[in-house]
């Protein structure tokens, strides 16, 4: 435990670097060998004294601080550094220098200030060392190497101490055979520190720390004495690999007496910052033994010891250490403390401080569930962080951000680099911390029986050592990963274990999280005795009080009280409950203070809507013709709530008027997209740049989304929803996600429901197709065949010939349905039937186009030219009798000309490539021209400022276009859905990368059946693709059957 988890409780020891520097420099006024001594006062700019020194002499420099950080420098005449000193952090006691003179001559001495203080003084002595004899030289000679060792105390490579420290033991040892005990002790105490501090050799710095305090007088010298006895308090909360369990928890109780004893005497001698800085690593002790309140209320002390007297860089730190482990305490209060503290870091000048608090950012962000800005923190953490420790626990927490974010891929990328070097350095902390996110990630790959047994020799490590908040952790992630793999009775145990432990610490949120996994585990074991624990448990939430502070998880406490309900027979008390459970995520997702409501927690509500839509099933399957009416109405609204918040965000935007900070917004898109595609690799500057935009998007999500008043989820009924579906149309909505497939079949006026069977197979065909279709692969047609016998309604039921309106789901969404119909029906995609109400009206005969076509792309950049798009704008410009047609090609293909003419004619067309990160969707967007002045690149934040209300319909004609459809519980998004909430009526995108050629010849037959013969967009579309496939070389629907229409109208 190098750092518990990156916590800055050693990078400054003010008492124990003074003890080691002053254990060297005593003089007195009436000594024959004082050379010069000045009282320089309170510092604020740089001093230097110039003095004239003799060659071959020896000469000891002394800064003595009282209350200010300095560094003394002694400079040759010829402007050489011949010696510095500044020990990291030190405002009291001296900094020391000893040399021999190269020559005789002037030399400078410089003393500069290095923190600004509003009080203190630093005084300078410079003494002439006597002649020495031949056992001096040697003690002199042995000094030198530690007070060297000393000096270079804020070097943090290990590398630099490692080949030093044999000299520095050797001259430890010549020091304490001469039996200057004050000597010995200096050397074993800087020992000590350096092993601890850098080279992690925890035994060995214990038996050093010991030696030294046993040769102080604690009556003659009792703040060294306080200053050593906390340091080997230190030393005795880290353990080896080899030490037994039992004795290490010994060993860190006992840990408390000797801070605060040292506490006391530092306060009662008058070493006030001394004593805010053992009362600071006292804090960091409980808190690593998970006692959390008495980690808070230590942490607390500290600072205002360190306040009272005005040692503001310990204030800082201390109070982003409290920010760090207030767990229970406003959230965003917190992060604005670190951030804070972030701002006022120059990372040149600090990086390792820099680095740890860009670590407890990204912590913070993910305990917020802002998992965008967890990872820009952690990256940026990673690259200014030395210790190979602390990059391995950036790593862990880039894995469970990742993991939070649903990009499993990468999560586990990092949880494999994380354990190659963790093998090397052995934390035990580190390594409960890697098995638990392992765990976690097991879980959510269904493969848990891969991470029991190793999860479970963690969690015994942390029962061993009476870790609680170590124990409430592992136990709660554990208890999941025993559910995932059918280990029921286990699972109870491992809770009921995590529950005690999260309660001894008073950590609610964790107590929160134990209490609702015990839930689950006794609700998998159903029986009498079980269900009245989990009733207990449910009411242990409900004292706690955590509706505000976490608002997911008491949104699943309903749910499993629902669940519970429908246990014990209580169909009608489940049903509401899980409403409840419903409303409140539905209402947060529309009031939107949730940055926080990402990937991590969307899962959580995944589950619960999941849950709510299981128990409508089974109510409505026990009538025999249901149509299963009320669980179409829940799944239609969890269909359109993702795009009908844009929409009515955008709408709220438009009514207050406001368009601050969308500029600002848009240049850091373009800059975040521009910097990560400057480099393969994770990029610091990339994460950071992506995280000043993440908090402009917050500030806007704020401003505007709170304004809008959530539509209540039932707000449609069946008759409302028919009376949206124009006559001689049918809609088809898909539901993979229960424990029967269904579809849904309704019309003006109809409504029939169909079970598809188990929607695995279903989902599986589903891939198969799609890749078959992506890579033009000949069992197309089969595929297509056997996908239609399982999904399709009979067509008197869908209308033979009518036009058909698809909601799909799950992989169905990836499939073009056009495939799979009768000859001559047309399709038209929809997010969910009732955002037909939110189009742009019925549309008229389409006269205007905008075309941007054959965009000028940079001659060595990563994109290809795309001349074939270029004769394409030109031909669809001219083969049809528009009245008005712009034309941008070339240069003109610009973004910023884009923003000038989107929806000012009836369709745009944009002929370019499209680019999704999967990482960071909010970087998807489509590659204009590349120009000097200007990258090109229209993301997602430009659509937010457009108003596309005029474009009935608008053409993605590039590779791929559909990208950023991700499907979720709650709907579709993606690039294509922001284009609909921007105003446009219709969009046509690509499911897959379609080769120019044929992209152009459907380009043409579609625009002159839309145009000249004033077809619908569907029907011109299919008429488009019905002359495509004729076409022999053609003729596979990889050519022409990735297009997909999707509308509101």
């Amino acid at each position: 435990m190098a750092k518990v988890r990156g916590i800055c409780w050693k990078q400054l020891t003010p008492a124990l670097v003074s003890f080691l520097l002053s254990s060297c420099s005593d003089t007195s006024p009436n000594d024959p060998f004082l050379v010069y001594t000045r009282d320089l006062g309170s510092l604020s700019d740089v001093t230097t004294v110039s003095l004239e020194l003799g060659a071959g002499d020896a000469y000891l420099f002394i800064a003595r601080q009282n209350g200010m950080d300095v560094r003394l420098e002694v400079i040759t005449k010829s402007g050489k550094i011949l010696a510095s000193s500044d020990v990291q952090g030190l405002v009291r006691g001296p900094e020391s220098i000893v040399i021999l003179a190269p020559a005789s001559g002037e030399y400078s001495v410089t003393i500069s200030p290095v923190m600004s203080t509003t009080t203190g003084n630093v005084e300078l002595v410079v003494q002439k060392l006597p002649q020495v004899s031949a056992a001096d030289r040697e003690r002199l000679r042995a000094e030198q190497a530690v007070a060297s060792a000393t000096a270079a105390t804020g070097t943090w490579d290990p590398g630099y101490w490692s080949p030093k420290l044999d000299a520095i033991e050797a001259a430890g040892k010549s020091l304490c055979a001469m039996e200057l005990q004050r000597r010995c002790a200096w050397a074993n105490t800087l020992q000590s520190w350096l092993r601890y501090k850098y080279l992690e050799q925890w035994s060995r710095s214990r038996a050093l720390a010991r030696d030294a305090l046993a040769s102080i007088s604690r009556d003659e010298r009792p703040a060294e004495y306080a200053a050593v006895m906390a340091l080997y308090a230190m030393t005795l909360i880290e353990a080896d690999e080899s030490d037994d369990t039992t004795q290490v928890a010994r060993r860190r109780d006992s840990a408390h007496t000797y801070f605060t004893e040292a506490t006391q005497i530092q306060m009662e001698w008058g070493a006030i910052a001394d004593a805010a800085w053992s009362r600071n690593a006292h804090a960091m002790l409980f808190y690593y033994q998970g006692r959390q309140q008495e980690a808070e209320t230590a942490f607390v002390d500290s600072v205002r010891i360190a306040a009272s007297v005005r040692a503001t860089a310990y204030v800082q730190l201390f109070r982003k250490n409290l920010a760090v482990i207030s767990r229970n305490s406003d959230f965003a209060q917190n992060i604005e403390t670190l951030e804070n503290v972030a701002a006022a870091i120059d990372p040149e000048q600090d990086p390792e401080f820099f680095g740890i608090t860009q670590f407890q950012l990204g912590e913070r962000y993910l305990e917020h569930g802002r998992w965008r800005d967890a990872v820009a923190a952690l990256a940026i953490a990673y690259d200014h962080l030395t210790s190979p420790g602390d990059r391995v626990f950036a790593q862990i927490e880039l894995a469970r951000a990742y993991l939070e974010a649903g990009r499993f891929d990468r999560a586990g990328v990092y949880v494999a680099e994380a354990r190659a070097v963790a093998e090397q350095i052995n934390q035990a902390p580190m390594r409960l911390r890697l098995r638990q996110v392992a765990a976690e990630l097991a879980i959510v790959e269904n493969r848990p029986d891969d991470e029991i047994a190793s999860l479970e020799a963690a969690f015994q490590e942390a029962r061993e050592t009476r870790n609680q908040r170590d124990i409430g952790l592992l136990g709660t992630t554990l208890a999941r990963l025993q559910l995932a793999a059918g280990q029921i009775g286990d699972a109870i145990r491992t809770a009921e274990i995590s529950v005690a432990a999260a309660d001894a610490g008073k950590d609610v949120p964790e107590l929160v999280n134990s209490l609702l996994v015990a839930v689950k585990a006794r609700l998998a074991a159903s029986g009498k005795d079980d269900l009245v624990v989990a009733n207990g448990y449910l009411a242990r939430i409900d004292e706690l009080e955590v509706s505000q502070q976490l608002p997911v998880a008491d949104a699943e406490k309903h749910s499993l009280l629902a669940q519970l309900l429908w246990t014990r027979g209580d169909r009608k008390g489940a049903l509401d409950a899980s409403g409840r459970a419903v409303n409140l995520l539905w209402n947060r997702r529309f009031a939107v203070d949730s940055p926080e409501y990402r990937s991590g927690q969307l899962r959580s509500a995944s589950e619960i809507y999941l849950r709510h839509a299981d128990f409508l099933f089974n109510i409505e399957n026990t009538s025999p013709n249901s149509d299963f009416a009320e669980l179409f109405l829940f799944v239609n609204a969890l269909k359109g709530l993702a795009l009908q918040r844009q929409i009515l965000a955008r709408r709220e935007r438009a009514v207050l008027g406001s368009t601050q900070g969308e500029t600002l917004i848009s240049e850091l898109t373009r800059a975040a997209a521009a910097a990560a595609n400057d480099s393969t690799e994770e990029s610091a500057d990339a994460h950071e740049v992506q995280s000043r935009l993440e908090a402009a998007l917050r500030e806007r999500d704020l401003r505007v989304h709170a304004q809008i008043e959530a539509p209540p989820i039932d707000q449609y009924g069946v008759a409302d929803i028919q009376s949206m579906i124009p006559e001689g149309t049918a809609v088809l909505q898909y539901w993979l996600k229960g424990p029967k497939a269904l579809v849904w079949v309704i019309s003006s006026d109809s409504l029939h429901t169909l079970k598809l069977g188990a929607p695995e197979p279903i989902r599986s065909t589903a891939r198969q197709l799609y890749a078959a279709l992506a890579s033009s692969e000949p069992r197309t047609a089969a595929l297509q065949q056997q996908l239609a016998d399982m999904i399709l309604p009979p067509a008197e039921l869908r209308g033979a010939g009518a036009k058909l309106l698809v909601v799909p789901d799950a992989e169905l969404n990836a499939i073009p349905f056009s495939l799979m119909v009768d000859a001559g029906a047309s399709v038209q995609r929809l997010y969910a039937v009732s955002l037909l109400t939110l189009g742009n009206g019925s549309p008229s005969k389409p006269e205007s186009i905008t075309l941007f076509g054959d965009p000028a792309y940079q001659p060595q950049g990563k994109l290809p030219p795309l001349p074939g798009t270029g004769r394409e704008v030109e031909q669809i410009a001219n083969q049809v009798a528009w009245r008005n047609a712009d034309i941008r090609t070339g240069t003109l293909a610009s973004r910023q000309q884009f923003l000038v003419d989107a929806g000012k004619r009836d369709i745009l067309h944009v002929a370019a490539h499209g680019v999704f990160d999967l990482d960071n969707p909010q970087l998807s967007g489509i590659a204009l021209s590349d120009l000097e002045d200007e990258d090109g690149f229209l993301t997602l934040a430009d659509l937010w400022v457009l108003d596309l209300s005029g474009a009935q319909l608008v053409v993605l004609s590039g590779c791929k276009t559909a990208f950023g459809a991700a499907d979720s519980v709650e709907g579709l998004s993606g690039f294509p859905a922001s284009l609909l909430a921007a105003g446009a009526g219709q969009v046509l995108v690509s499911m897959w990368d379609i080769p120019d050629t044929a992209t152009s010849q459907l380009m043409a037959r579609f625009y002159e059946e839309l145009v000249t013969y004033q077809r619908p967009p569907s029907a011109a579309l299919r008429a488009a693709q019905d002359e495509v496939r004729q076409i022999r070389r053609w003729r596979h629907p990889y050519y022409w059957g990735g297009w997909v229409l999707i509308g509101t109208s």
